[in-house]
């Protein structure tokens, strides 16, 4: 396989230039994604106030079957970067392959029964019953055509356990590209196509991730990372047992961001649906500013998986700390810029005042914890790729379940809608805190990984 030349970077190279080397392309690729986030967002806004909140119920949701996805990513990232960090192509094979097909199954499942629940759900979430039905029209066809965004996720993970980030890159900016094309097409309507509201914004999404679905099968076959000999059923469960060793666990503490989310949703809409729509598009916007520091996390998983698997831990340690200055670096730039330009930034996407003040008031607040957010997810992907995926899941449920949720409520009653996102910010910075004392673990030697024993 070609692309397992590349870790000669990984275990060997300058630090500095091989964590550059796979978080400058991604961040690349996360700016396309979330951009196509912020232009949904920024279409959407012109239908209405309805649509924009209808959206904004609808993001924790979306980020259910996202996070399951991104979880199994994060597993089949971790064990393949650990088998070709110990030079074993055919395991990395072997883990590609099934990862796939278990992610496809698991995601299916996740789908089906979403749209079986998703009236009961959203009116659990607080949705008034005039958006109801829009939203049952939106999240139908999102949830059916889920599967296209599961396969590319997952392949891209693999792809960037090898060191190739540039690849999935292109991949991202290719579906970006392709949404950012189709949404006012089909929100809109032009010539024999009609206008189709929030529905085409879903129909864009399915059809933009339908294209890189076929590109990322193609790519993988490429590199000679699939295998597509029919499996037994035995060495099915011993690949899945791998990748769920670290990608059950990461699946469940990305599950708990829109549990958390959701919880949030339900909080801030006693304060009236143009303080949801507020929240929906500070966070929307939110993820592109925490592009980089993201891309960083991302990039931990094959350079540390890598370099456990070869017992390279003064190299583990060294990235680790580049990575912590970094995203403390970050949050502050981040919380500068939000402080001077953060009012006239969602006024592009909403000229409504309450939405407006809600976002406002969530840019002055939650960003001064944008340091200790990236300090956590640093110490969860480092934790993945090293197999103590329990322990990043351990991080996550108290940041976002353990604090967050309890510290916003009890804020509500002192300071409303301030106070929610007060007890967000509080819940992120103890959380920090706690991650650094964990991570000196890691200076322990690492102990003997299984990577060969399916093969």
């Amino acid at each position: 396989m070609a692309k397992i030349d590349r870790r000669a970077l990984l275990l060997t190279g300058d630090i500095g230039v091989a964590m550059r080397s796979l978080a400058l392309p991604m961040v690349v690729g996360i700016i396309f994604i979330l951009l196509v986030d912020v232009v949904d967002t920024y279409y959407v806004g012109q239908l209405g106030t309805d649509e924009l909140a209808a959206m904004s119920f609808a993001f924790p949701v979306i980020s259910v079957v996202v996070n399951v996805a991104m979880g199994f990513s994060v597993g089949a990232t971790s064990a393949v970067s650990r088998a070709i960090g110990g030079g074993d192509e055919r395991a990395a094979r072997r883990l590609t392959s099934h990862a796939l097909y278990l992610a496809f199954a698991v995601v299916g499942l996740i789908s089906t029964v979403g749209i079986l629940t998703q009236t009961a759900l959203f009116r659990l979430l607080g949705a008034p019953p005039e958006l109801i039905p829009l939203l049952e029209r939106f999240m139908t066809i999102w949830y059916a055509g889920a599967v296209f965004l599961v396969v590319p996720m997952v392949g891209n993970g693999v792809q960037r356990a090898s060191g190739d980030t540039r690849t999935p890159a292109l991949i991202m900016m290719i579906a970006a590209v392709l949404n950012l094309v189709l949404d006012p097409l089909l929100i809109f309507g032009a010539g024999p196509i009609p206008a189709m509201g929030l529905e085409g914004a879903a129909y864009a999404t399915v059809l933009a991730r339908s294209v890189t679905l076929v590109i990322t099968l193609i790519i993988l076959r490429r590199m000679d990372l699939l295998d597509l000999s029919r499996p037994s059923w035995r060495e099915l469960f011993t690949s899945w047992r791998q990748v769920l060793a670290v990608g059950g666990p990461a699946a469940l503490t990305n599950l708990m961001v829109p549990v958390a989310a959701g919880v949030m949703t339900a909080l801030i809409a006693r304060q009236g649906a143009e303080a949801v729509a507020g929240y929906g598009v500070a966070t929307r916007l939110e993820g592109l500013l925490l592009m980089a520091p993201l891309a960083v996390s991302a990039a931990m998983t094959p350079l540390i998986g890598q370099n456990w698997g070869a017992n390279n831990l003064d190299r583990v340690l060294a990235a680790l700390r580049l990575a912590q200055r970094f995203v403390v670096a970050w949050g502050l730039g981040v919380w500068v810029f939000l402080a001077l330009l953060g009012g006239p930034v969602i006024m592009i996407f909403t000229e409504d005042p309450a939405v407006s003040a809600a976002a406002r008031a969530y840019f002055w607040i939650v960003p001064l914890a944008y340091g200790s957010h990236g300090l956590v997810s640093i110490a969860g992907a480092t934790f993945n790729a090293v197999d103590r995926a329990r322990t990043s899941t351990a991080l996550s449920a108290l940041r976002s379940l353990g604090l967050a949720i309890p510290l916003a409520w009890i804020g509500q009653y002192f300071f409303e809608l301030s106070g929610i996102y007060s007890g967000i910010a509080a819940a992120s910075v103890l959380t920090g805190l706690l991650s650094l004392r964990w991570l000196r673990s890691l200076a322990r030697p690492p102990p003997p990984l299984p990577t060969n024993a399916a093969t």
